[in-house]
């Protein structure tokens, strides 16, 4: 068996989080070190770093079609977007005199919408229902509607752009046509953390009020995000502390992280057209080299409308963690599901699994692979050649 400290690493994991892109470090590297004002001083230290946090602004605003910079709020990461979106939209709806209003959410939601709801609904400040997916974890726009019909008082949903575990795509635009068919007071926000910078995505196309960002599935850095907030949509604070970004966003600017984020977006968003194409092909070749010599393997990720890079595939009778752990072994990474849930929940199988089937040994099973732009057909040789052993020993370590 090779010896992982003596065999070069193959980064499979994309979707967990990404190397950080030297267009980024570049333009962090200033903030680090010669220019480090605080952005809300006032004098010269402070009036450069408050140029580049809103040169940055400008920057991530074009890139997903906001209506004006002032529409992008940088959070902590799309995880603070999140709740800023969910619990700041209901705060604002109740201060307003509106009724509870009905939160919706697909049963394969990141943890972090998930989660949220369930605060939400335990502190009595909304109803909320879980709403089930189709076999790719896929929301269905009808489904949607149906669970809001007759609700009398505001509809919040919040519906991801894409997957993390299967690289799903919903169609967010229909899902909010859909609700405001029937309902006068819908808010929509879309978690787009794997879909930013990876598939085209607008703010003024997608029917979505709001939009939570991340900078470092895309080569930013980790611990910024942003929070794009359409025109004449209220929000209140979640926290206390300072008056940046409009007040909703308490604590001085991150000057570093938010150059960082601005430069990656724009790379990413600037080469997407073709590096989607290149990964989908090296998706596709992965599959098939998969399904040829692992004739039982089910593939969880959808053929069409679904994240370039990523596969998710069930090998059924045999542990997805392990198979983790083998190809960890021999320098590979991949994964078992969300990174944000492997800490945590280590011995639970895969909420967003769950939901798509009721197939135990499918959910047991699987593994996703999440390509990025290192990577290249060598590396998905290396993991057919590397497999086949790591399959034999999460069997062997099973029975």
């Amino acid at each position: 068996m090779p010896d992982s400290t003596t065999v070069p690493p193959v980064y499979l994991d994309h979707n967990a989080t990404s190397p950080l892109e030297p267009e980024a470090f570049e333009a962090m590297r200033p903030f680090l070190r010669d220019q480090w004002g605080n952005a809300s001083s006032t004098h010269r230290a402070g009036t450069e770093a408050r140029y580049a946090v809103e040169k940055a602004r400008r920057r991530i605003a074009a890139l997903i079609g906001a209506e004006s910079p002032e529409c992008v709020l940088f959070t902590p990461g799309a995880t603070y977007s999140i709740n800023l979106a969910l619990r700041g939209s209901i705060s604002a709806l109740r201060r307003r005199g509106s009724a509870r209003p009905l939160l919706l959410a697909s049963k394969a939601e990141h943890r972090a919408v998930l989660d949220t709801c369930r605060m939400l609904q335990s502190e009595g400040l909304a109803e909320v229902t879980f709403l089930p997916v189709d076999s790719h974890a896929r929301l269905s726009p009808k489904t949607a509607a149906e669970a809001a019909h007759g609700f009398p008082g505001p509809v919040l949903l919040s519906v991801m752009a894409a997957n993390n575990e299967t690289g799903t795509l919903n169609d967010v635009a229909l899902c909010a046509a859909r609700l405001r068919e029937t309902h006068r007071q819908v808010i929509i926000h879309c978690d787009a953390a794997q879909a930013f910078g990876r598939v085209p995505l607008s703010l003024r196309e997608m029917g979505a009020d709001m939009v939570s960002l991340t900078a470092h599935k895309i080569g930013g850095p980790k611990g910024i995000g942003a929070l794009c907030v359409k025109n004449g949509v209220h929000l209140e604070p979640i926290a206390a502390g300072g008056g940046q970004e409009r007040g909703l966003v308490p604590g001085t600017e991150n000057v570093a992280a938010i150059a960082g984020f601005a430069a990656a977006a724009a790379k990413a968003v600037g080469r997407m057209t073709q590096e989607a194409g290149r990964l989908a092909e090296l998706r596709e070749h992965l599959w098939h080299a998969l399904a040829t010599r692992v004739p039982l393997a089910i593939r969880n990720t959808p053929t069409e409308d679904t994240l370039p890079g990523t596969l998710n595939v069930s090998f059924p009778g045999l542990d997805g963690r392990a198979i983790v752990a083998e190809l960890a072994f021999r320098n590979i990474a991949a994964s078992a599901g969300s990174a944000c849930s492997s800490s945590t929940d280590a011995a639970k199988p895969s909420h967003v699994l769950e939901a798509m089937t009721d197939d135990g040994a499918r959910v047991r099973g699987a593994v996703r692979f999440s390509l990025g732009s290192g990577n290249s057909e060598a590396d998905l040789e290396r993991l057919l050649a590397e497999l086949p052993g790591a399959l034999a020993r999460a069997r062997a370590a099973g029975s």
